[in-house]
């Protein structure tokens, strides 16, 4: 059965519905709130409470979910962190570390 990740905005939702894929298969990390009643789930932000983000780092502390990482920034070059962030083409995620 197909299923979508929204990681852009609408467009992707629209396009999702539009082939098919049920609302209730369709989760969104960009577009909160659009086709609302269609069924489809939000996460992060607001949507997560304490327990998920425990949850969740466990299991990546554990290996059990990969979380590949592009470059790690010094938090005092967040301004670098964030040029490269906006050039695109990542790997992974960018994370700024305080220690």
């Amino acid at each position: 059965m197909a299923a979508a990740l929204d990681c852009n905005g609408a467009a992707t939702i629209d396009a999702a519905l539009e082939l098919g894929v049920p609302g209730g298969r369709i989760n969104t990390i960009a577009a909160r709130g659009h086709r609302a009643g269609a069924g489809i789930t939000e996460v992060g932000g607001q949507a997560a409470d304490i327990d998920d983000l425990r949850a969740l780092s466990a299991l990546i502390g554990s290996g059990e979910i990969v979380l590949p990482i592009d470059r790690v920034f010094p938090l005092e070059q967040v301004q670098g962190a964030y040029r490269h962030l906006m050039a695109g083409h990542l790997r992974g995620k960018v994370v700024l570390a305080t220690r």
